[in-house]
C-alpha cells in the first residue's frame, strides 16, 4: 500500500519525536501515581516510531524515520531537562541515543509491517509493539512492585492488540506472534535494565 514520501515522513518524525521528548520531560514533574510511569518508561517512546513507520512506503524508509523519531525524543527530552536546570552527563545521553538507533529501526519497521505485511508476517508488528508494553508491565511488578503501573501498561498492550488488529483482520496472527514476541520483550527489558545500571554507576 502506498505511503508518504521519505522527506515528509522525516519532517513528521522530527516534529513528533521532539514534541514527545519535550512533553515527557515536562510531564515527569506533574504526573502522579500510575500515570507517572508513562513518562518514565521506554514503550511510550517506541509507539511514535511505530506510528510514523506505518506511513512510509518501504521497510528501509520505516527504519530511517523510526530512528529519527527516537533520536528526536532523546534530544527534546534532554534539551528540556537542561532548560529546567537538570543537566545530565554525556553517558546517559549516548546510552539512550544508542537505544534510539536500535529501537527506532525495529519499531519503525514494525509499524510498516502492521500496515503492509502479508501472509504469516501479518500481526508481527502489533505483537512487537504490544509486547513492549507487556514487558514493561512485568518489570513494574517484578522489579518495582508497582501493581497500578503494571495494570496500566497491560491495559495499553491489550488495547493496542484490540484496536490495531481490526486493520486487515490481524488478531489471530498477532496472538501467534506474541508467543515469540513476549520473551523477546522481556529479554530486551532485562538488557536495558542491566546496561542502564552500568551507565549510571
Amino acid at each position: 500500500m502506498p505511503g508518504i514520501v521519505l522527506p515528509l515522513a522525516l519532517v513528521m518524525a522530527l516534529v513528533l519525536g521532539t514534541a514527545v521528548g519535550v512533553l515527557t520531560s515536562d510531564l515527569q514533574a506533574h504526573l502522579n501515581g500510575s500515570w507517572e510511569s508513562l513518562a518514565n518508561a521506554i514503550s511510550p517512546w517506541l509507539a511514535p516510531a511505530f506510528a510514523v513507520g506505518a506511513l512510509t512506503r518501504r521497510p528501509m524508509q520505516a527504519a530511517i524515520v523510526g530512528v529519527a523519531v527516537c533520536l528526536s525524543e532523546v534530544g527534546g527530552y534532554y534539551a528540556t531537562a537542561s532548560e529546567h536546570g537538570h543537566p545530565t552527563g554525556l553517558a546517559p545521553v549516548l546510552f539512550w541515543a544508542c537505544g534510539a538507533v536500535v529501537g527506532g529501526q525495529l519499531f519503525g519497521v514494525a509499524g510498516w509491517m502492521w500496515r503492509n505485511a502479508a501472509g504469516w508476517y501479518q500481526g508481527l508488528g502489533i505483537a512487537l509493539l504490544s509486547a513492549a508494553f507487556f514487558a514493561e508491565a512485568a518489570n513494574y511488578v517484578r522489579a518495582l512492585g508497582q501493581d497500578g503501573s503494571a495494570l496500566l501498561f497491560t491495559a495499553i498492550g491489550v488495547a493496542l492488540i484490540a484496536v490495531l488488529g481490526f486493520y486487515r483482520h490481524q488478531h489471530a496472527r498477532t496472538f501467534l506472534w506474541l508467543i515469540a514476541a513476549l520473551p523477546c520483550g522481556a529479554l530486551g527489558e532485562l538488557i536495558v535494565a542491566l546496561a542502564l545500571n552500568r551507565v549510571l554507576l
